[in-house]
C-alpha cells in the first residue's frame, strides 16, 4: 500500500511540475515601438539662437518607411509643410545632414527618461551663415 501511495505521489508531483512549465515559443513578444511615446504628444518648443529666443509648437510623427525614423513637423517654426527627419536610437535623436527650407541641418538630441522633454542642439547652414541652435521641447498635450 505504501508503494502505491509513493508512486501516486510521485506521479502527481511530476504532473504538477511539467504542467507549470510554459513553452516560450507560445508567448509572443510584445510589439513595442519606442516612437509611440513621443509621437502621441504635441510639443512646445523653445529655441535659442544666440540672443534670439523663439517659442512655437511642433509635432513628431513616426516614419512609414523606416522603423527607427521620426519626422518633426513645423521644424524650427518653418510651417507644418517643413519636416526634418531624424533617427531614434534608444533615447538619442540624430539629425543626419539634410536640407530643410534651404538650410543644411545636422544635430542631435536626447529624450528625457520620463518622455516629457527633449533637448536638442542642431546646426543650420545656408550659403551665407551657420546658425547654432539649442531647443527644449516640452510635452504639452496628447495629439490625435
Amino acid at each position: 500500500m505504501k508503494k502505491v501511495l509513493k508512486i501516486t505521489a510521485l506521479f502527481i508531483f511530476v504532473l504538477v511540475l511539467f504542467s507549470s512549465c510554459q513553452n516560450d515559443e507560445d508567448t509572443p513578444e510584445p510589439n513595442f515601438d519606442p516612437r509611440d511615446d513621443i509621437s502621441a504628444v504635441k510639443w512646445k518648443c523653445k529655441t535659442t539662437e544666440g540672443d534670439a529666443v523663439s517659442e512655437f509648437e511642433m509635432t513628431i510623427k513616426k516614419s512609414e518607411t523606416a522603423s527607427d525614423e521620426i519626422i518633426f513637423t513645423n521644424f524650427h517654426n518653418w510651417s507644418t509643410s517643413q519636416e526634418a527627419t531624424a533617427i531614434l536610437t534608444g533615447n538619442v535623436i540624430t539629425f543626419k545632414e539634410q536640407t530643410v527650407n534651404a538650410f543644411k541641418l545636422s544635430g542631435q538630441g536626447t529624450i528625457a527618461d520620463n518622455m516629457q522633454s527633449i533637448t536638442m542642439a542642431y546646426t543650420l547652414n545656408d550659403e551665407f551663415e551657420e546658425k547654432n541652435v539649442t531647443a527644449l521641447l516640452t510635452a504639452s498635450a496628447v495629439s490625435k
